[in-house]
């Protein structure tokens, strides 16, 4: 592209001063503060979120630090001797502007205990506070820890919010991470779903179920025709392989308005019998909830996209929220990780939102 970029080594020579330990780096959240120092104070508003990974296990000794690398270490909160294989990674990001960056990082054999994230999060949200800005959400995703994490801080749908140093922090579970947990929920279980139905002029509540067998019969049919109702649908978003499941891609396009609009459209057309119409309105409603938390544009063809109008819609989530507490799952002992989850999202960001209105936003 005829771009001229430095070479590793002058990188390297550019940062050689700027040390990175794990743990919170005063340094460096200096240098963040002096770069977000002329931003307007709404720009000021941010979220941080936190996320964990396996690495390879590798222990070194750095000459230059004086020090073996690739054990535990978790900072000022100390080090292990054993070699560690995994990574927790903390980054901030602006609400009102596009700026992000990373924060701290922290090496653990296995995954980080729920008593240490207690300990690392309220550290490093009291540092993000120090240098003036002002976190509003925290975000992560449904591993074990995390939801032990939210117990410890008595964070539930019915209370959202923390209050950290006289400023009220909602909590919620990365959205794109819960279709997923929808999406394999529903390949191993029916999901019963109560419904008002009116009978002989009164109100009665009915259970009708959404199936997995309700997707893939829709999709065998649809992928034999070459006018297709769901184009973007494969073998892959049906008969997934372990590394599959993995993928955001193929939950959010098997839960959309092509797929609802085509189950429907065969429910009419008597090629699919009428109970499929419950799976068709789930689908619909997985695909509004994905695209109201996961907005990032101000205007889209797609009202659950489109920013502007973010408020006066703020009523649906309301109905999303009486949505999943419906659903009931029989072949499950307790209440599934995706509905608190799904709820949970909803009740923190309306909170959110109105505090934010009410400051002007």
């Amino acid at each position: 592209m005829g771009l001229s970029i430095p070479a590793r080594s002058t990188l390297q020579s550019w940062t050689k001063d700027l040390k990175m330990f794990t743990g919170v780096n005063p340094r460096l959240l200096s240098c963040i503060k002096e770069i977000l120092s002329k931003l307007e104070t709404m720009d000021l508003d941010c979220l941080i979120t936190w996320d964990e990974m396996s690495i390879k296990e590798f222990i070194e000794f750095n000459k230059h630090y004086d020090m073996f690398e690739g054990l535990v270490d978790f900072g000022s909160h100390g080090r292990t001797l054993e070699s560690a294989n995994e990574v927790l990674v903390f980054m901030i990001r602006g609400i009102n502007s596009s700026w992000r960056f990373p924060i701290s990082y922290y090496f653990s054999k296995n995954a980080t205990s729920s008593e240490m994230l207690e300990i690392i999060v309220t550290e490093n949200i009291a540092a993000v506070q120090e240098i003036g800005l002002r976190v509003r959400l925290a975000v992560c995703d449904m591993s074990f820890t995390n939801q032990g994490l939210y117990r410890a801080f008595s964070i539930s749908k019915s209370n959202p919010g923390k209050l950290f140093n006289n400023q009220l922090i909602y909590f919620i579970h990365d959205t794109p991470h819960l279709i997923k947990l929808v999406r394999n929920n529903l390949m191993k279980h029916n999901f019963l779903v109560k419904v008002k139905k009116k009978s002989k002029g009164r109100v009665v509540w009915q259970e009708q179920r959404v199936r997995w067998s309700h997707l893939s019969s829709f999709y065998s049919k649809d992928k034999r025709v070459t006018s297709r109702m769901a184009p973007r649908l494969t073998d892959s978003h049906i008969y997934l392989k372990d590394y599959s499941k993995m993928k955001v891609k193929l939950a959010t396009q098997l839960f959309s308005h092509s797929v609802y609009a085509g189950i429907m459209t065969m429910c009419r057309k008597k090629i699919l019998k009428e109970e499929f119409k419950m799976t068709a309105d789930f689908v619909k409603r997985i695909d509004e909830v994905f695209d109201f938390l996961n907005m990032s544009s101000l205007y889209n063809d797609k009202w659950g996209r489109c920013a502007a109008y973010f408020y006066s819609n703020l009523f649906k989530l309301d109905e999303y929220m009486q949505f999943f507490e419906s659903i009931s799952i029989p072949t499950m002992h307790k209440e599934a990780d995706f509905l608190k989850g799904l709820q949970l999202n909803l009740s923190g960001i309306k909170a959110l939102a109105m505090d934010l209105k009410k400051e002007g936003y």
